[in-house]
């Protein structure tokens, strides 16, 4: 099902931000870039930690989480039970 109108452009911009999260998390993840702001070792398990290792990641992977709320916004109202809401 397609969208149309505001909802089609909010998914527009959802794909086009997880589209840059992964551009720019591929990058952090393949350069040294700059230190990262958590220490994820400290937080969560080491097979993680090691998909974080520096701010261009930890950036990435913000723009992608972000740009699938939009995308998947309408499933996640629907297949919801309401107490969730």
């Amino acid at each position: 099902m397609l969208a149309t109108g505001t909802r089609a452009k909010g998914q527009l911009a959802g794909w086009a931000l997880s589209i840059a999260g992964f551009a720019l998390w591929g990058y952090g993840y393949l350069t040294l870039g700059h230190s990262p702001i958590m220490n994820w070792p400290a937080l969560v398990p080491g097979w993680l930690a090691e998909t974080m290792p520096n701010l261009e990641a930890e950036a990435g992977m913000t723009l992608l989480i972000l740009g699938s709320l939009p995308v998947h916004w309408d499933w996640w109202r629907h297949s919801c039970p309401n107490e969730m809401r």
